[in-house]
């Protein structure tokens, strides 16, 4: 399974195992609701989102015979599907990080920079501890 842990650099088209000991990294997403249950829970928002991600770092990053830090990004579209159960609330996400500049460090490691690739990962209160105000946008409000 490809699972994104959040936190650390975040470049979702990276495969598990890629490390760095310097990073630097910056993560943006465009999101648009597509179906919003405000009376359901196991569903309440569906959202389809882009996303793109740009790290520099060290490690395995460089390239092949290279110790300086170097830039990887990657980019592609994913969906969001807010949850409520009980009093929790989280988000799960699959992301297809459809383009990575260094396909050999892609999770489902490919040779082309552009290829299907596919990651799933959830955030909210039991992940990351989140206890955002009561009516904030984030997946935290069960009500």
């Amino acid at each position: 399974m490809h699972y994104l842990m959040p936190g650390g650099g975040g470049v979702r088209g990276l495969a598990a195992g890629t490390t760095a000991t310097g990073l630097i990294a910056v993560n943006g997403d465009v999101e648009r609701s597509v179906l919003s249950l405000s009376k359901t829970r196991l569903f309440r928002d569906i959202r389809v989102a882009a996303f793109g991600d740009a790290a520099l770092a060290n490690g395995d990053v460089p390239r092949q015979g290279s110790t300086r830090a170097s830039l990887i990004t990657d980019a592609g579209l994913g969906l969001r599907m807010s949850h409520c159960i009980g009093q929790t609330s989280f988000v799960t996400s699959f992301d297809l990080p459809v383009i990575v500049s260094r396909p050999r460090l892609a999770v489902n490691e490919r040779a082309q920079v552009f290829a299907f690739r596919w990651v799933v990962s959830a955030t909210g209160g039991f992940v990351t501890g989140d206890r955002s105000a009561p009516g904030s946008r984030s997946a935290s409000s069960c009500r």
